[in-house]
């Protein structure tokens, strides 16, 4: 009988702190998109034809030469509270693709630009390797648009070329506590030329993604990253 409530306690401390946890996580979850929906309430609106923010950011641009061209331009809703965003893929015919994202403030004026991609171009292997991810897909870029964690804000993913770790997948969102934009997922990940095959998969829960685990020798593993509400990011699922 002694046994058996001691069973019976420890059962109850376990139910006990898990439903702790999933209440810290839902109060987290709850607060940052509320404060996200509160910023955004008197959020800039495009008040221009979408050629004026082309024309702005091709001047604002810092190493805007002859060789690179804006290839897409498109804006992006819900993804940085407040501000006018919109997402841009640059072409450079001896670096590759680049993707950066604009926000302008009210007065229809640049406030910064981030980077969300860059690599060599690999435009015979671009539908592949995008044909399992979902959101809006810009163009025919390695680079997609959606709310891919079902919180109402919107996230970019892309793929990119690390001169130190090869090939990685990113997602980019907004992080309340540091106000800026950051990665929410950075993955290095295999991609097979010989045979191509998608090496990330959206599961509506978060994303399946063949990892390089160690280099040299390569070693690869099939991991499932899914978005954790308390520390509002992607992580590895155990």
């Amino acid at each position: 009988m002694r046994n058996k409530l001691l069973i019976l306690i420890c059962i109850l401390l376990v139910c006990s702190c898990n439903n702790k946890k999933t209440i810290e996580e839902n109060t987290a979850q709850n607060s940052y998109v509320q404060s996200f929906i509160e910023i955004n309430k008197n959020k800039t609106e495009m008040v221009y034809p979408i050629e004026y923010y082309k024309n702005k950011i091709i001047q604002f641009r810092d190493m805007f030469d002859e060789r690179q061209y804006i290839s897409n331009i498109v804006e992006v809703k819900d993804f940085f509270p407040g501000l006018l965003s919109f997402l841009v893929s640059w072409n450079d015919n001896l670096k590759g693709y680049i993707y950066e994202l604009y926000t302008f403030n009210g007065n229809q004026e640049i406030v910064k630009k981030y980077l969300c991609g860059y690599g060599p171009f690999l435009n015979n292997y671009t539908d592949i390797l995008m044909e399992k991810l979902s959101g809006d897909k810009i163009g025919h870029e390695l680079l997609s648009v959606g709310d891919f964690n079902n919180d109402g804000i919107n996230e970019i993913l892309s793929y990119s070329f690390y001169v130190n770790r090869g090939y990685v997948f990113t997602i980019f969102g907004y992080n309340e506590i540091e106000n800026d934009i950051v990665h929410l997922c950075l993955v290095p990940i295999f991609i097979n030329f010989a045979k191509p095959f998608s090496p990330v998969e959206y599961t509506r829960d978060g994303f399946k993604i063949l990892e390089v685990i160690e280099e040299e020798p390569i070693e690869l593993q099939w991991n499932n990253y899914i978005w954790d509400d308390y520390s509002i990011k992607y992580i590895l699922k155990k």
